[in-house]
């Protein structure tokens, strides 16, 4: 099939609540007015993954706009993570929908930082968002760190983030910088000094200060179709399936989920580490959100209705439609018991889970745990971000 003409536009300011301007690259299609997909993110706007992924969206007739966040790339302002990014989206929402070549319907989209903020964005209930595409999107504070100390290798991300520009790297020993005490100077350690890491580390309980990026505890107050995307093997895998059977409970229509064999860049591999999960882990994801936008935004019905839920299986290595998450049946919820004989200790212990609960007292299980020699991760010592 010919591709159709498209139009792009570079450097686009789209003014604010408060009169700062942010930057953003458009490409439009050729029947316009159409909906439009918005990713705002603070990894750069521009670039050849970007570029490729907004031409996909423009063949098939949506407009789509890459914005960098306020602080970042050609933004004005002050970039504090998240901090902003709730009602920045909504005026975006508004500015586009009423622009001459959107016809009034808008999505967004985007993976990790720049699905969180979809969420935040949705809290303040801008009337032209349709559907939302949320790629593994992380949890609020306290989830998936519930201690109160943030996990060591988010200072990485605090770093490839520092200014306007993202930084290089790769040039640092992050293994050591992950060992330096206190946390509260880690960012010296790998060679940079950090305002915003500085006060995250300072708020080690849940108090106000987190209020304003937190979502999940107001999830019921959004009505929107959500395709919720993410990967076993993700580091924020906990929000993605945590979201949709929370938008599930509250009886939101449209919510969709989708969990591949995949690590928190999606759908780029079909192997983790030495594990290959075979030539169907890796799919057509943009068409797969394509379908799901012309279904909730165009309301296009499709020929056959998909299944709610689809899933990897790892070790069968394929494919699997579901009704319900969790699965229905033999995939559901079952209860084991931590029983051992005293020496639970390691890989080579006597611990077991076993289905019969533990009759009478057993001997402790001792270790002896070294901070510096933790649990070997499958992935890189660095923060992902897409």
């Amino acid at each position: 099939m010919a591709e159709t003409p498209i139009t792009r536009r570079f450097n686009v300011r789209i003014p604010l609540r408060d009169g700062i301007t942010l930057a953003a690259d458009l490409v439009l299609p050729e029947r316009r007015p159409a909906p439009v997909v918005i990713m705002r993110t603070p990894y750069g706007r521009s670039g050849e993954r970007q570029s490729g992924r907004a031409t996909t969206y423009a063949q098939a007739g949506y407009a789509f706009m890459y914005v960098d966040v306020r602080g970042r790339g050609d933004s004005d302002g002050a970039f504090v993570p998240y901090r902003n990014d709730g009602p920045d989206g909504a005026d975006v929402i508004d500015w586009a929908a009423a622009q001459d070549w959107c016809n009034g319907d808008v999505a967004t989209f985007g993976g990790s930082y720049p699905g969180r903020i979809q969420w935040l964005t949705a809290l303040h209930r801008p009337a032209a968002l349709k559907a939302m595409v949320c790629l593994v999107t992380p949890s609020d504070p306290f989830v998936e760190w519930p201690t109160g100390v943030p996990d060591p290798m988010h200072v990485h991300w605090f770093r490839m983030t520092d200014g306007r520009a993202m930084q290089y790297t790769g040039d640092t020993d992050w293994m050591k910088v992950y060992a330096h005490r206190p946390l509260a100077t880690m960012d010296e350690a790998a060679g940079f000094v950090s305002a915003n890491w500085r006060e995250e580390v300072r708020h080690n309980t849940l108090d106000e200060w987190w209020e304003p990026v937190r979502y999940q505890h107001r999830i019921g107050e959004i009505d929107v179709p959500v395709l919720h995307i993410s990967g076993w093997y993700d580091d924020e895998e906990l929000g993605t399936p945590a979201n949709y059977a929370a938008m599930i409970a509250a009886g939101r229509s449209g919510q969709r989920l989708l969990m591949g064999p995949w690590g928190h860049q999606v759908n780029t591999t079909r192997t983790l580490g030495e594990v290959d999960f075979g030539p169907d882990a890796l799919i057509d994801l943009d068409g797969y959100v394509l379908a799901y936008l012309d279904e909730h935004v165009r309301g296009k019905a499709p020929s056959r209705a998909p299944a709610p839920v689809r899933i990897f299986v790892m070790g069968a290595n394929e494919w699997r439609d579901e009704q319900t998450w969790p699965p229905a049946g033999p995939g559901a919820a079952q209860v084991y018991h931590l029983a051992s004989d005293g020496h639970a200790n390691s890989r080579f212990g006597d611990g077991r889970l076993q289905a019969e609960p533990v009759v009478g007292e057993q001997p402790p299980d001792e270790w002896t745990h070294d901070p510096d020699r933790p649990v070997p991760f499958i992935t890189g010592e660095g923060s992902g971000q897409i």
